[in-house]
């Protein structure tokens, strides 16, 4: 008998990965990739555009169908129920969130700062139009630029048309097709999305630095404990305990739609899978109860439950109003217990428009600077994210406790509740005290702005264009008297030396930084002028008050300080065009900045005294304007900031020149009030004699607009943006391995 030769055993192949584990492992490859490559892997950021952009194809068009189908199949009653049952669970959620945001002034230590004058001090607050977000005057315009609640009432209308309508069932069956044709080609896209998150992830972490991020640690740290614990454990928790579900079958659901929204920043593109994810759970809870007659009844309310419910705002939205308190302590001026009330009621009513819309305006009605909603922005990048995990388990808690509600399958376990919230409540104290106790040992090594304005440089040494200098301690004569029929630029040219007067601490203009450096926009203006003409620069220290008297006893050939070209100068000097405009504006103590914000609030003030920085026809003009106003003339406006002139309410000054003084002293605050349009232009100053420096000095400032130079003089002095040199992106291969410079 032959031998029988033994089969191999075929070993079953091993199953693939999860979807929730090759999506964690594409996030965390991303981001170690991005790590290691820095700045180079950029690029990746436009191939995780595309992906999101694939997502969202089908998510609008899909949520108009099944909203339409699921709302036409209800009944009167079972809709009336929907609507009551998930506007509670709504409110719950949104008290839970409000209740969150009162933490925040817990976390924060003491901190006084100010911040350098941004353009959207000037702009007018945004106004939120509801009309055009609610209602659905043209419903392909709204389809169009995914305007989702004007939509969603649409959806509603046509739905609730077709509950009474006899012949429905022609057209839901047809719709249901498209749903699912929708349906199939969002899981196609579905497929790639560990490809997708590791294209995110390596443009995020190729660009993100800590250092943005290192003076927002405060909003940052808070908001991402608060949504994490909440998004994680605390709201699926509750669900648990309410629902015949268990924590597990909860995160079950929402496990792959958290990853997928926290790596993308997108919530809405993540809607068709819960869909599916939760009508499953349902489906699988009636067949192990032996009631899948239910099953379809459960499948109808998640359908509709989740669009409906899209548009509200969510708990990650509800708690970017954290930002608020967060900027106002940031900006030195923390919200008082009575703001509190007004903030969170006006702020989720505005969140509506999203919190692009609702910030600026809470910031403009508590009277925050709004140059300071940049710094949301530029969390946005990591808060959004995790916000939106948050979110994705908003939505799962409106449906699965609506759509039970609706089952009758709610049970509350109160013994349950009452462990998460003792338990929640000692996490919460222990986070707030060991938060606070984090800030308060690393803000001071935090690099304030006004650190910044102490040691700034001249615009000039980052260029390296720098003339010879010399700086004279007093006004005095020219050494070289003009020859007989020799003009001022002959002089120049001759001796290759041009002398220019500047006002003293005249900031950002001209001031002496810590070092005792002469610095500022006109010094720097000063040196290219200088440069352009091909000689070294004298500066000399004089008083604006004497500027006439300094052009007749020869001391200087062109005289700068941020002087304004008012009229009243240009009867005594000629001037040059332009080179800088400025924004009228007054600066107050942040108390009062409330009675500055309008005209009619300035001229309801019991005579208001207002100092001025020099002689000009603004002294005259502001009684004019302010029946009962006082004006004195202060040399300098220290006196008034160091709190040695309370008798002075105010200082009327430019915005600019407003925003960087408030930098030292941040206890001050720029207010331009909402109907001011005053723009005074900021020249050069020469002898009216000097009537050849005329066609030189037009055509110098000329260039130096149209050439660009004085933009980047603005960005470094007036706007901060070049204040400090931003350091190349943090990254393996060139500060570990040094293979690239």
């Amino acid at each position: 008998m032959a031998q029988q030769q033994d089969k191999p055993v075929e070993q079953a192949p091993k199953p693939k990965p999860s979807m929730t584990k090759r999506v964690v492992i594409a996030l965390v490859l991303g981001s170690l990739t991005g790590l290691f490559f820095g700045e180079s892997t950029a690029w990746f950021a436009a191939l995780g555009e595309i992906y999101i952009g694939l997502l969202q194809m089908t998510v609008l068009p899909y949520i108009t169908v099944t909203l339409i189908v699921s709302i036409g199949r209800l009944g009167w009653d079972q809709g009336k129920k929907l609507m009551a049952y998930g506007a509670i669970t709504t409110a719950v959620l949104w008290v839970l969130g409000l209740a969150t945001i009162l933490i925040m002034p817990a976390v924060l230590p003491a901190w006084e700062t100010g911040s350098f004058f941004k353009p959207e001090m000037l702009a007018p607050p945004p106004s939120v139009d509801f009309m055009d977000l609610f209602l659905p005057l043209n419903i392909f315009a709204s389809l169009s630029r995914n305007v989702v609640p004007a939509v969603v009432v649409f959806c509603l209308a046509v739905g609730i048309a077709l509950i009474g309508m006899p012949n429905k069932d022609k057209l839901l069956p047809m719709l249901e097709v498209l749903s699912e044709a929708l349906m199939r080609i969002n899981k196609a896209v579905v497929r790639f999305t560990p490809y997708g998150v590791f294209a995110i992830a390596v443009g995020v972490a190729s660009t993100l630095t800590l250092h943005e991020i290192g003076q927002l640690q405060g909003y940052v740290l808070t908001y991402t404990l608060a949504c994490v614990y909440l998004g994680l454990v605390f709201v699926p928790m509750v669900i648990a305990a309410v629902t015949p579900f268990t924590y597990r079958e909860i995160m079950g659901v929402s496990k792959d739609a958290l990853i997928t929204a926290f790596a993308t920043g997108k919530v809405l593109i993540v809607l068709p899978l819960l869909i599916e994810n939760t009508r499953v759970l349902f489906e699988d809870h009636a067949r192990a109860q032996g009631t899948e007659a239910d099953a379809e009844g459960s499948a109808s309310s998640v359908r509709a439950i989740y669009p409906l419910a899209y548009p509200f705002p969510s708990l990650g939205k509800v708690l970017c109003l954290m930002f608020v308190p967060f900027a106002a302590w940031f900006a030195g001026t923390p919200l008082e217990l009575a703001d509190y009330p007004p903030m969170l009621t006006a702020g989720l009513f505005s969140m509506f428009g999203g919190p692009v819309v609702a910030l600026p305006f809470l910031m403009d009605l508590f009277r925050i600077p709004r140059e300071f909603f940049q710094y949301f922005i530029a969390t946005g990048v990591w808060t959004a994210r995790v916000g939106d995990l948050l979110s994705a388990t908003h939505l799962v808690a409106v449906a699965v406790i609506t759509t039970s509600a609706m089952g009758g399958l709610l049970k509350i376990r109160w013994l349950q509740l009452l462990r998460l919230i003792v338990v929640t409540v000692v996490l919460g104290t222990a986070t707030v005290f060991g938060v606070r106790a984090y800030l308060g040992t690393t803000i001071d090594g935090v690099e304030s702005p006004a650190d910044i304005v102490d040691t700034m440089d001249l615009y000039a040494v980052q260029t390296g264009l720098i003339a010879e200098t010399q700086e004279l301690t007093e006004a005095t004569p020219n050494p070289t008297p003009r020859a007989e029929d020799e003009s001022t630029v002959d002089r120049i040219l001759r001796r290759r030396v041009l002398r220019v007067g500047y006002a003293q601490e005249r900031r950002p203009f001209a001031y002496r930084n810590t070092s005792g450096k002469l610095v500022g926009l006109d010094i720097d203006l000063a040196n290219r002028l200088a440069l352009d003409l091909g000689a070294t620069l004298e500066l000399v220290p004089i008083e604006l008050e004497k500027l006439p008297d300094h052009f007749a006893l020869d001391h200087v050939d062109v005289a700068l300080g941020g002087i304004e070209g008012t009229t009243k100068l240009a009867l005594e000097s000629s001037l040059s065009p332009a080179y800088l405009k400025v924004h009228s504006a007054f600066l107050v103590r942040d108390s009062n900045r409330r009675d500055w914000k309008t005209l009619a609030a300035i001229r309801a003030l019991d005579k208001p005294k207002v100092g001025v920085l020099q002689s000009s026809e603004l002294e005259d003009l502001l009684p004019l304007f302010f029946k009962g106003m006082t004006v004195e003339r202060l040399d300098s406006p220290e006196p008034f900031l160091q709190g040695d002139r309370d008798d002075i309410d105010a200082l009327f000054m430019s915005a600019e020149v407003g925003a960087f003084w408030s930098i030292s002293y941040p206890r001050y605050r720029v207010v331009r009030p909402a109907e001011a349009t005053l723009v005074l232009p900021v020249v050069l100053a020469y002898p009216k004699s000097a009537e050849d420096l005329d066609e030189v000095i037009e055509h110098w400032v000329d260039l130096a607009r149209t050439g660009g130079f004085m933009d980047h003089l603005v960005d470094h002095w007036i706007l901060g943006k070049t204040a400090t040199k931003k350091a190349p992106r943090w990254s393996i291969v060139r500060d570990v391995l040094e293979w690239t410079d």
